[in-house]
């Protein structure tokens, strides 16, 4: 039966049971997450294709599409990780091959990264997790990076994911979150070789937090096995991630002049190949007798660890132990082959790194670890070796001189070589070349232009979390700070990295502004809780109805936003022409901003110190996050080949994909002629991309024009000395003025741009050489010109310009 209703009863709204976001249950959580989600990926969609390839992009896609047509991949540390080749090889395989397909991989991993907050909600606070989400999906290098073929997104995935589940594991502690965690930590390292900075940090935390545990354990007194969540989350990142970090000891061994990370000849990052030598098989027995040997080995130590008790007591040292000497002594008897003893060093200091790590795991839980790393190497070697050799073109980097099985081992499966060893070391060996040289202080310009909101309320959220101890708060600190330490002294500085410094300001920002929201007392910003119904009839009830119903108090969140706009209005105009009070204008603006902080000092008062000043944070977080948007949006979607973002870095101009279009008259008519058009190799990235198919279909290829006087000349260089057959040719401005007599046959177009770059002069020091200048150099010259241009008005004017 239904209840009847009483003609006479008055009913309100039953408002009183209105929630903040704070308690919303979670499948309302999770339709949140989902549309902030959609929406992101609705931005990174749109346009997707209409910009040029980037340098850097043409390169990574290029490969990728190189690999969807058969050609298969092999590892280059110069590429990074080959997890974006094979994934974009395949989206490739899928959807054919696109400016826009080539970018969608990035643009899901940066959609995907919007929904990952949802699984910190209990660490972020509801409502700070949302704030989050919104903060991931429109931060400016989030969203520009997100389009961009680069692995820089790839990596901001990774790990959040790392850190979520590390969280989730030391506060839960169930296995699963360590399985996920070794797939994650295996992605991590097939991406990029920024992941070693994201496991040392996240590493370090651990091992702040495990020292109660550590320091009993390296005292006798308790096993690992013993140990709780914190140390064991970090024995097995550290145990999973020791042999990929092997090349560390090439410092030490330099020393003694071992040149296992080669820096100006040969493959950088590789062991020189020299003298001396070794010549195998180094066991002269036949193949019978190095088999019953490699038998015996291997069954005699399992046999005693299965069917004693002594060896079942020393069976994780026993085991892992017989299969290294095993797996020495085949390398020894491998026959006719040619080894440098720096590559023996590396390969036994690989071998070595390896048992200590399996040890290590065996000793803290052996069925737990012997998955896990099953799980990362499993993943590892499917990318690195581009599925277990399948995929796999031959690496250039095999001397001739190995012989028959070390060369095929090397040329199918050198991926395993070049990963754990190469990867590290050729960024080891990048670092003094400072690509780039960009001055100390990048960092900060770059994050001023673009994450001004995520690094001062990410700056405020540090000193906050650190007073009231809030752990969590502490270790999103600790990784914000040591990340931007970390780039800042990295000797290779590029606009990209700021997503990897944003990352964590914004898990800050996002935290400490939801809790500024779930700390307020709304009920009593607005009088009744029905009020908040009243803005949705401001028409009907007019402002003045509707300020009836509203706290003084609430005021704060828009006055203190009109102060910073008034404020910047006056600082703008007085750049603009020199002065404040030209004009009645700007009387008039000056009396307002005065009146309003008047106003804003008494509410605050009013309404006790502390809420007033969160209220007014709160409008201030409101008002940078609209900057914050139109700066996102204008990055992101204006295509013009004015280079006037800093994000904008050899970035392909539009010029390149019209000259593309032009040619294909030339291409499609006339002669069989091979080839028709030819290109010189200045042009080369990211021209290649747009010219795939032709120089695949051998109608368009690419020369070298330079001379010997030119840097980065070459024995097949050759400066035109005849007129070209070809219909058209693509040259740099500086041969076609070079070589203008054998292209008098020829009707020269106008000047095209190629790759486009932001002018650094504007942060820069006129005429600086950082690379041979100390560090104590560049800091007393960089003050001196900071000194003065604060003082003046033209740099400011500059800078706002």
């Amino acid at each position: 039966m239904q209840a009847q209703s009483n003609p006479g009863t008055r009913y309100t709204l039953p408002l009183h049971r209105l929630r903040t976001v704070s308690r919303i249950r979670p499948s309302t959580d999770m339709a949140i997450f989902a549309g902030l989600t959609l929406v992101a990926l609705g931005l990174r969609l749109w346009e997707l294709d209409g910009r040029t390839m980037h340098y850097d992009e043409a390169i990574h896609v290029n490969y990728a599409w190189r690999m969807a047509t058969g050609d298969g991949f092999s590892h280059s540390p110069w590429m990074h990780g080959p997890f974006q080749i094979h994934l974009t090889a395949f989206i490739f395989k899928l959807f054919s091959d696109s400016d826009f397909t080539a970018r969608l991989t990035y643009v899901l991993f940066g959609s995907a990264l919007v929904f990952l907050p949802f699984f910190l909600r209990t660490y972020l606070g509801r409502t700070g997790a949302i704030v989050t989400a919104v903060l991931l999906t429109l931060s400016p290098a989030m969203l520009y990076f997100s389009r961009f073929g680069r692995n820089e997104i790839l990596m901001s995935f990774f790990a959040l994911a790392l850190l979520i589940l590390m969280w989730r594991y030391l506060n839960e502690g169930k296995n699963r979150y360590l399985y996920m965690a070794s797939a994650v930590l295996a992605l991590m390292f097939a991406s990029k070789e920024t992941s070693y900075i994201v496991v040392v940090i996240l590493g370090a935390a651990l091992f702040l937090m495990s020292l109660p545990e550590i320091v009993p354990w390296a005292l006798g007194r308790i096993r690992l096995s013993e140990m709780s969540n914190t140390p064991a989350f970090l024995i097995l990142m550290d145990s999973l991630s020791l042999p990929l970090g092997a090349a560390l000891i090439t410092i030490p061994l330099a020393s003694i002049g071992m040149e296992l990370v080669a820096e100006g000849t040969g493959e950088v990052g590789l062991p020189v190949w020299g003298d001396p030598f070794y010549t195998f098989p180094m066991i002269g027995l036949p193949t019978f007798g190095n088999a019953l040997i490699l038998a015996t080995m291997v069954a005699v130590p399992v046999g005693v660890a299965v069917f004693t008790h002594v060896g079942r007591r020393w069976a994780k040292w026993l085991v892992p132990t017989a299969l290294l000497a095993a797996l020495i002594y085949a390398i020894a008897s491998l026959p006719n082959g040619i080894v440098g003893r720096d590559y023996l060093v590396a390969i036994g200091t690989l071998a070595a790194t390896l048992a200590v790590s399996a040890v290590i795991g065996l000793m803290w839980r052996w069925k737990v670890w012997l998955l896990c790393a099953g799980i990362f190497y499993f993943i590892w070697l499917f990318f690195y070796t581009s599925v277990f050799s399948a995929f796999t073109q031959s690496h250039g980097f095999c001397p001739d001189a190995l012989g028959s099985p070390f060369g095929t081992l090397c040329s199918r499966m050198g991926g395993v070589f070049t990963g754990s060893w190469q990867s590290l070391g050729y960024w080891v060996a990048q670092q003094e070349v400072a690509r780039g040289g960009q001055p100390w202080y990048y960092y900060y310009i770059v994050g001023s232009v673009y994450e001004f909101l995520h690094l001062l309320f990410g700056t405020v959220a540090i000193v906050y979390y650190l007073r009231r101890a809030d752990l969590f708060g502490i270790m999103l600190a600790f990784w914000a700070v040591l990340t931007f330490l970390a780039y800042t002294i990295a000797g290779e500085k590029m606009p990209w990295l700021i997503v990897n410094i944003t990352l964590p300001f914004i898990l800050l920002a996002g935290k400490f502004i939801g809790d500024q929201i779930e700390w307020i007392r709304w009920k009593r910003i607005l009088k009744s809780p029905s009020s908040a119904l009243l803005i949705l009839a401001l028409p009907k009830v007019g402002p003045r109805g509707l300020w009836l119903y509203l706290s003084p108090s609430s005021a704060l969140l828009v006055l203190a936003p009109l102060i910073l706009l008034g404020g910047m209005l006056l600082l703008y105009r007085y750049l603009d022409r020199g002065a404040i009070m030209d004009s009645w204008q700007s009387w008039g603006l000056l009396f307002g901003i005065v009146a309003i902080i008047g106003v804003f000092a008494y509410l605050v008062v009013r309404a006790r110190p502390r809420v007033g000043i969160t209220l007014a944070s709160l409008g201030i977080a409101a008002l940078l996050l609209g900057f914050s948007t139109f700066v996102a949006f204008r990055a992101t979607y204006n295509y013009a080949d004015t280079p006037i973002e800093m994000l904008v870095y050899a970035q392909g101009s539009a010029d390149l994909v019209k000259t593309v279009d032009n040619l294909e008259d030339v291409l499609a008519n006339g002669s069989d002629q091979q080839p028709k058009v030819e290109v010189d190799y200045e042009i080369w990235y990211p021209m290649t991309w747009y010219v795939r198919h032709e120089v695949n279909a051998k109608v368009l290829q690419f020369n070298c024009y330079k001379d010997e006087n030119e840097p980065g000349y070459v024995a097949w260089c050759n400066p035109l000395e005849e007129t070209p057959s070809s219909k058209a040719l693509l040259l740099i401005e500086s041969h076609g003025n070079r070589d203008s007599e054998y292209l008098s046959g020829y009707e020269k177009s106008e000047s095209l741009k190629n790759i486009l770059w932001f002018p650094e002069n504007t942060y820069r020091r006129a005429g600086e050489d950082r690379r041979n200048e100390a560090l104590a150099e560049q800091l007393d010259n960089d003050f001196h010109i900071a000194k003065d241009n604060i003082s003046r008005r033209e740099p400011w004017k500059d800078a706002l310009d």
